[in-house]
């Protein structure tokens, strides 16, 4: 057996070399590396795996919240070999794979997305929140750096969380953001971590 340190993947070894998750041995994704098939079993969406957009995909890097590299294991270079215990041919194209794809994680919830505030920068301590809709309803000052919180919009996910105004936003999926990033890097990471999220454009970069 080869041991990971992952929740969502619990590594056994059958006769046939397969490694895979216990459970249900015909779900879940496979992928292959080095010669190993691993099959690891997800519960949210979406896996946050960049690739080349053709077939078969790799895991060329990996998104800002990334649940594939995080809570699931998968690193870079893996390839994905099976959708729900269905192989995926060399015949197969990168649309077809991706319609395969979408249907198989179509009903799992939102991977959500932790941001941490401090209510000052000399604070030791900061506050997480997690967020699994957007707009989030936070209304951040471009002219300040670090991104400090104006204002939260009324009946918002953040107003319901608990974010306040005049706090730091200080990690982004665990990113530090309060040190060594401009102000553009931080809403360019914002912008991809809030498409994973889906619904209406984003707010959270509007000036006070």
């Amino acid at each position: 057996a080869i041991p990971f340190p992952f929740e969502d993947r619990q590594i056994s070894q059958d006769s046939q070399g397969l490694h895979y998750t216990k459970g249900e041995e015909d779900l879940g994704l496979d992928f292959e590396s080095h010669g190993i098939t691993y099959r690891v079993f997800p519960k949210y969406r979406p896996l946050g795996i960049k690739h080349d957009n053709v077939a078969p995909i790799f895991a060329n890097e990996f998104t800002i919240n990334s649940y594939a590299k995080t809570a699931l294991g998968i690193a870079k270079g893996w390839k994905l070999v099976a959708i729900a215990g269905e192989e995926l041919t060399a015949k197969e194209s990168i649309a077809t794979t991706i319609v395969k794809l979408d249907a198989f994680m179509a009903n799992f919830a939102l991977w959500p997305l932790v941001l941490e505030f401090k209510r000052k920068l000399s604070s030791t301590t900061s506050e997480a929140f997690e967020f699994s809709e957007r707009p989030l309803g936070i209304v951040l000052d471009s002219r300040h750096f670090p991104v400090k919180v104006v204002s939260i919009v009324k009946d918002s996910p953040a107003e319901r969380l608990g974010v306040k105004a005049s706090w730091y936003l200080t990690k982004i999926a665990g990113q530090d953001v309060q040190h060594g990033r401009s102000y553009v890097e931080v809403m360019k990471m914002l912008e991809e971590v809030l498409a994973a999220l889906g619904g209406p454009a984003m707010q959270e970069s509007t000036k006070a």
